[in-house]
């Protein structure tokens, strides 16, 4: 068995753990926006579209992901998302799904900086993506 913690999730864009700015993390799948669908798609049950959907801590520093996001818009990035080993890794002795999003700044509109006042100090603004896989994420179990 294979269970999933949402606590214990990882996810790496381009090797790099981002874990420590993001706040959620989650692979979805939808309907294709394509008007003509084969018949080994309609057997297969349709054709789907898929996204990894991110939620990080707005953050301007040269290394963050909100610096990656508006740097690299329009790159191909692979990605990992699964659970943590004991030391906060990425544990690749369990299950986990990779593939390549394509990073975009989101369509529409977006929070790009700032957000809700708060009188707690230690709350941060957040930004939210949704970010096209280039394919079926792939599911790697050892």
């Amino acid at each position: 068995m294979a269970p999933v913690y949402s606590r214990l999730l990882v996810l790496t864009l381009g090797g790099v753990d981002v874990s420590f700015e993001v706040t959620s993390a989650k692979i979805r799948k939808a309907d294709a926006d394509s008007g003509a669908v084969t018949l080994a798609e309609a057997r297969a049950g349709g054709k789907y579209d898929y996204y990894l959907d991110v939620a990080y801590l707005q953050d301007l520093s040269t290394n963050s992901t909100w610096s990656r996001v508006y740097d690299h818009a329009g790159s191909t990035v692979a990605y990992r998302i699964g659970q943590a080993d004991d030391d906060g890794a990425l544990d690749t002795t369990q299950a986990y799904m990779s593939g390549n999003v394509i990073i975009s700044m989101g369509e529409g509109d977006l929070d790009l900086y700032g957000g809700e006042a708060d009188a707690d100090p230690s709350v941060r603004p957040t930004s939210e993506v949704s970010w096209k896989c280039t394919a079926k994420p792939v599911v790697t179990r050892p």
